[in-house]
This record gives C-alpha cells, structure tokens and sequence, in this order.
C-alpha cells in the first residue's frame, strides 16, 4: 500500500458521509420545486464511486506508468 495509508481509508467514509448528507439535504429542498432532482443523490453516487474506481485502478493495476 505505497499509494495509500491507513488515514486515507479511514477519512474517505467521513468525507463521503459530509458529503451525501450535504446533497441531501440541497436535493430536499430542491425537490419540491422540480421533481427531477429524485435523480440527483442517484447520480452523484454514481459519480463518486465511478470517480473512486478509476482512481483505484490507476493506483493499483496500473502502477508505476506516468499519464499526462
């Protein structure tokens, strides 16, 4: 684990939890004006964990090669 340490896995569910529990609470509000933002905490997770696996394998299978 040269790439990560142990903080970094114990930071990354508190920073998550900040972070969906900040865009709940902005989709709730929106919600009442246009119903499309049902969508919204969907697609951020989408976004996070799409965000969180490229990361994971540039890191991991893919180690020591430089992309510019």
């Amino acid at each position: 684990m040269q790439h990560y340490s142990v903080l970094d896995f114990i930071l990354l569910p508190i920073y998550l939890l900040v972070i969906l529990m900040a865009a709940n609470i902005y989709a709730r509000k929106k919600r009442e004006e246009n119903p499309i933002y049902n969508y919204f905490m969907l697609g951020l997770i989408a976004k996070i964990v799409g965000g969180l696996g490229l990361a994971f394998v540039y890191t991991y299978l893919l180690p020591g090669r430089r992309y510019y």
